[in-house]
This record gives structure tokens, C-alpha cells and sequence, in this order.
């Protein structure tokens, strides 16, 4: 009986040594041979801009052990994304993220997640993604002003070249000149336009022998840019000078034998041709003036007493009311009321003695 009491006793020593022993070691000790890589999924990607990009996925399972690193691996080779997103450890199973900000525009990139514990590594699929253009860069356009043509008295035409829009469209592009050289105000729009290159503008109106200053300029949805200002100096005004251009008279071409002389044509005219005679015919208060009217000239005779034709017809004066005994002169003028004959009938008139070639005297009264 006391040996079995014995051994009971070292039965129940060793069992309670070995609940002991299996007490005290790590639970996962014997889970390390029953355990798995996680199990993860890839999912997809938003806020997609130039350079930017959000990824999800999502840790499903954790294959028994602690994860101790997950995260996402990116890039533009798609068989191996090399650069790696890292999120650290967890023990969390839901989906997670991370955003991309390295990334360059117009670019196709590729990318998955994965999770790692104890027993490996677990991935998901490999997707893909392509990030946006980037829009041009804008700025102010880019303006020379490149100098003047045609100069005149009162015009001149202006040169300048829009090298660049600074990738909007201009809004407004031109000149402005004036006589002012720190602030030309007066403009000259040329409107809008779209294209680059040269462009002129043609200017009136200004003052003869005046220095002008210009400059080109051009605007857009970034501001407004200006050539070097730039001047020039209208031609002198020429002196006026008096002209008085006197006609000769046009002599008639005299018509070919045979030929009909042309009606339809202007008729030239000239000044009437006369000629003074002697006087004759004195008394005592009146004298007669001689003359031969030789040609009209082609238009009807201001005064009566000269014929309306060509032909030399004599031409005769009395000058009435004088005193006796009175001496006209060449050269005198005098205005007097005289009757004319000669088939005109009796008439006032004009005469002036300064074109009497001789001397005329009346008779003296006995």
C-alpha cells in the first residue's frame, strides 16, 4: 500500500509539471505550423488629377499571425511597380488608402496592395490608372514694336510683330501714339485675334512736320504687354505757292479739204481785236470817234456798239456836251454819254478817251 501511495504521488508530480510547462508557452507557438499569408484584395482609385491619385484595399484576412506591414506598391511598370507606399503594422481587417501626390501628368501607372505577417506576404491584383494632361501653362502675350512705313505729311503706317498669345486668345491688340513721349494715349485697336506675327495699323489726321512716339501692345486673360516705344516725324508741309495759270487762247484748227467741220465740238474763243482811226467831223461841243471792229474773238460783244460777227465794220462815236474849244489828250479817261451809229441804233454807253491814238479837239464857238 505505501508503494502505490508513492507512485500516485509522482504521477500527480509529473502531471501537475507538465499542465505547467503547457501553460506557460506562447499560444501561437503551435499555430506558427497551422498558420497563413494574409489575404488581401486590390481595389480601385479616385481624385485622379495631373499629378495625384487616391488607391484603396482591403485587408481581408490576416492568415492567423499580427500583419506587420501592408500598404501599396506603384509605378509605370506594370510586370513590377517598384516604389512602395508603406502603412506600418495593424490587426485591423477593412479596406485602407493612401494618396499619391509624386506622381507626373498624362501618365499611366500601375498598382497593387499587400499585407505581410508571420507567414509571408499576401497581394492583390495589379491594376491601373492614367493621370490627366496638364493644361498649358498662361501668360501675358509677348508684343515688339518694330517701326513706321510711308511716311507723310499727315499719315503714317505703323509696324509691330505679336511673338507670342501666352496661350490665350489676345483680346485686344493695336497702337497707341501721340505726341506725348511718356504716355502715348491715343490707340488704335486692331481688334482680337487668335494668331501670332506681324501686324500694321495706318494712321491719318496728324500735323505736318510734328515728332510722334509709339508703341504696340496686345492684351489677354493674363494682362496686357507693351513694345519699346518707338517715334517719328512727319514730312514738312511744301509751301504753297501761287500759280496763276494764264491760257493762251486756242486757235481753231483749220478743217482738212473736203472735210465737214465738226459742230459738235467747243468752240475756242478769244478777246476781240479792234482798231482806232482819226477822229473827224469836229464842232464847236461835239467831236466823232472813228474805228474798225476786226473780229468778236467768237463771243458776242459785252458792248453794243462792237459788231457780233467777224466782219470789219466801222465803228463811229459822237461825243456831245463839250465846251468849245476843249483839248482831248491821249491818255485822259473820261466817262461820258455818247450816241453810236453804225446800224445800232441810238444807245448809253461808256467811252474812255485813253483809246484815242491821237488828240481830239472841239471847235471853237466864233
Amino acid at each position: 500500500m505505501k508503494r502505490n501511495g508513492k507512485l500516485n504521488k509522482g504521477i500527480a508530480m509529473l502531471l501537475l509539471i507538465m499542465l505547467t510547462f503547457l501553460w506557460g508557452f506562447p499560444a501561437n507557438a503551435f499555430a506558427a505550423t497551422s498558420g497563413s499569408r494574409p489575404t488581401v484584395t486590390t481595389d480601385g482609385v479616385e481624385d485622379v488629377g495631373e499629378t495625384e491619385a487616391t488607391l484603396y484595399g482591403t485587408l481581408e484576412k490576416n492568415g492567423g499571425f499580427s500583419i506587420t506591414e501592408h500598404g501599396f506598391c506603384y509605378g509605370i511598370n506594370s510586370s513590377n511597380p517598384e516604389k512602395k507606399a508603406n502603412l506600418g503594422s495593424t490587426d485591423s481587417k477593412k479596406q485602407y488608402s493612401v494618396t499619391l501626390t509624386d506622381l507626373k501628368p498624362g501618365t499611366t501607372y500601375y498598382y497593387y496592395y499587400y499585407a505581410k505577417n508571420a507567414s509571408g506576404k499576401g497581394t492583390g491584383r495589379v491594376c491601373s490608372f492614367t493621370t490627366d494632361e496638364s493644361e498649358p501653362e498662361t501668360t501675358v502675350p509677348s508684343v515688339r514694336t518694330t517701326g513706321v512705313s510711308d511716311i507723310e505729311e499727315t499719315s503714317v503706317t505703323l509696324e509691330g510683330i505679336l511673338d507670342e498669345n501666352g496661350g490665350e486668345r489676345v483680346t485686344d491688340y493695336g497702337f497707341c501714339y501721340g505726341t506725348n513721349r511718356r504716355n502715348p494715349q491715343t490707340p488704335v485697336k486692331l481688334g482680337r485675334s487668335s494668331r501670332t506675327g506681324d501686324f500694321s495699323a495706318e494712321i491719318t489726321g496728324l500735323k505736318a512736320g510734328t515728332t510722334y512716339y509709339y508703341y504696340a501692345y496686345a492684351k489677354n486673360a493674363n494682362g496686357k504687354d507693351t513694345g519699346k516705344v518707338l517715334s517719328f516725324t512727319t514730312e514738312e508741309q511744301a509751301p504753297v505757292e501761287e500759280r496763276k495759270q494764264v491760257e493762251e487762247p486756242k486757235q481753231a484748227e483749220e478743217p482738212n479739204p473736203g472735210e465737214v467741220p465738226n459742230t459738235d465740238e467747243e468752240s475756242v474763243s478769244t478777246i476781240p481785236s479792234v482798231t482806232t482811226n482819226l477822229v473827224s467831223n469836229d464842232q464847236e461841243t461835239s467831236v466823232a470817234l472813228e474805228g474798225i471792229s476786226d473780229e468778236n474773238g467768237g463771243e458776242r460783244a459785252n458792248d453794243r456798239h462792237v459788231p457780233n460777227d467777224d466782219s470789219a465794220e466801222p465803228l463811229k462815236l459822237r461825243i456831245n456836251g463839250l465846251t468849245d474849244g476843249t483839248i482831248i489828250s491821249q491818255g485822259e479817261t473820261l466817262t461820258i454819254s455818247a450816241t453810236a451809229s453804225g446800224g445800232y441804233g441810238q444807245i448809253g454807253m461808256q467811252a474812255y478817251i485813253e483809246d484815242i491814238p491821237y488828240g481830239a479837239k472841239s471847235r471853237k464857238r466864233n
